[in-house]
């Protein structure tokens, strides 16, 4: 039988507590997920840009970016 393949999450957030507490709460939940975390507009555009996620998470208001 074959491994399943981590989770890919884009976890757009700027305070790095909330990044670990969700990397944490997914870890306890036992999901295997692999969490790229950018903390501005210009870096989750450029991941976007240059890879595939199956979940993206995004902070809802950002100094330099609302999603918008």
């Amino acid at each position: 039988m074959s491994a399943v393949p981590p989770l890919r999450i884009l976890h757009l957030e700027d305070d790095p507590r909330d990044a670990r507490l969700i990397g944490s709460l997914l870890e306890a939940e036992g999901i295997n997920a692999r969490l790229d975390v950018v903390d501005t507009g210009e870096a989750f555009r450029a991941a976007l840009g240059g890879g595939t996620y199956d979940l993206v998470l995004a902070d809802h208001q950002l100094p330099d970016y609302s999603g918008s």
